[in-house]
């Protein structure tokens, strides 16, 4: 039986991210990756749904945030 072959290792050379949204429970994190390996730049999306508790914690902590 031949084993599960694994992904080519890529080597990172340059990640930022560009901008972040949040909108509808929704966390967007636009992301920019450079690979030195194979002299490729590539952009990606992060969308993240959070819960409606998670959301509640961001408030409060803005709110804290605030008053200091």
């Amino acid at each position: 039986m031949k084993s599960a072959q694994t992904a080519p290792r890529t080597y990172i050379k340059c990640c930022h991210i560009s901008q972040i949204r949040y909108k509808n429970n929704d966390l967007k994190i636009r992301t920019h990756i450079s690979n030195t390996r194979l002299s490729i730049s590539a952009a990606a999306t992060i969308v993240i749904r959070l819960s409606k508790r998670v959301e509640l914690l961001k408030i409060q902590n803005r709110r804290c945030k605030a008053k200091k």
